[in-house]
């Protein structure tokens, strides 16, 4: 399903603080869920989705409930998948605290930048076949919440991660680890394609590098070193 909040989803009651312009649908729900629901899914499991109980828990979390009522999320698999996506996403932003999500989104209201951002987010936890994606996503967005990584970088590396398959982004580590934390990877052309189709590892010479981009989704998405710092910078 794709859609754009600001656009086919109206606006809820809640006003923004300061401004008087009603939240878009959407984008709230997210700052919700992220904000405010976290502890509704500690003691959920990805395994445990089936039981009716945790099920109706899940079904009160926002964006859940935005998904099914306004997005008319009705398919019983569709639906499934994205509670196990939404379980991994908030499991993951757990990395930051709630007072610091709750500035980000502050900001991002008044920067104008919080409906595209929840978009993104939730393109991700409704397209997504597997809870991967959606936990990197939650990992990235806590590295924002805590300072870690700009927006800039923050919006380009979720649509990394969208557009990217799960061998992708699953051989980022590996190489990774590999290097020992290093920019420039081990030659491994079994890994090297699949990087070089994220866009975030090139050709130097006969070295294969990681991008700066690389270098900041395999330190804040998958929680690894980065050996020589430098290559930090974009």
């Amino acid at each position: 399903m794709r859609f754009i909040s600001g656009v086919e989803v109206t606006t809820q009651t809640e006003r923004q603080a300061g401004r008087g312009v009603a939240k878009p649908t959407v984008a709230a729900s997210v700052e919700q869920s992220v904000v405010e629901s976290i502890d509704v899914i500690a003691d959920v499991t990805d395994w445990a989705i089936g039981a009716v109980f945790n099920e109706a828990v899940l079904g009160e979390i926002p964006i859940v409930k935005t998904a099914v009522s306004v997005l008319k999320v009705s398919d019983t698999i569709q639906k499934q998948r994205l509670m196990r996506n939404c379980i991994a996403f908030l499991h993951a932003c757990k990395d930051s605290e709630e007072e610091k999500r709750a500035k980000l989104w502050k900001r991002l209201w008044s920067e104008d930048k919080a409906v595209d951002f929840a978009d993104t987010i939730l393109l991700v936890l409704m397209d997504s076949e597997k809870p991967f994606k959606a936990g990197v996503v939650g990992k990235l967005m806590a590295a924002l919440a805590r300072g870690d990584i700009t927006y800039e970088q923050c919006d380009a590396l979720i649509h990394i991660v969208y557009r990217a398959s799960i061998p992708a982004l699953q051989a980022l580590p590996v190489a990774c680890q590999r290097s020992g934390g290093k920019t420039r990877l081990d030659d491994d052309f079994s890994s090297e394609g699949l990087l070089l189709s994220m866009g975030i590892a090139y050709r130097f010479g006969t070295a294969l590098r990681l991008s700066p981009l690389g270098a900041l989704l395999y330190r804040h998405g998958f929680g690894g070193t980065i050996a020589d710092e430098e290559d930090m910078r974009t």
